[in-house]
């Protein structure tokens, strides 16, 4: 799910580096950034829905000068204001999601459970 965020929310939110966040940057015009931020709602929600923070780099000055966001869009994974991992390309869905597994972030609580539920692919009847 993603959140739309402000420098001030980003400032309360760094300060906690207990957490690992993900904050998806990106330019309201930019149709690259409106191209990945589709990518990233597919794979999300096979990843168990991990809330993602969106953030206007034209209103997050602080961020984008401490990360050094070089480009849009870009997608960060970090604990505080350390960065575990900045991606800038949105290759395909598949490797989003594996990124999202590999740097689990806030997940919804409703997200966790039907994630748990879920059976494994396969696993079902077979309809032949």
């Amino acid at each position: 799910m993603f959140q739309d965020l402000t420098q001030d929310a980003w400032h309360r939110a760094v300060a906690d580096d207990t957490v690992v966040r993900a904050y998806f940057f990106h330019t309201p015009l930019c149709g690259t950034c409106a191209l990945a931020l589709r990518r990233c709602t597919v794979a999300m929600a096979a990843a168990g829905d991990p809330t993602v923070y969106r953030c206007n780099v034209n209103h997050m000055p602080d961020a984008v000068a401490l990360w050094e966001i070089q480009s849009v869009p870009c997608l960060v994974f970090a604990a505080g204001t350390r960065i575990l991992h900045r991606q800038y390309a949105f290759p395909g869905v598949d490797d989003l999601f594996r990124l999202f597994n590999t740097h689990p972030s806030q997940r919804t609580t409703a997200a966790k459970s039907h994630r748990e539920e879920a059976p494994e692919f396969g696993q079902g009847k077979n309809h032949d």
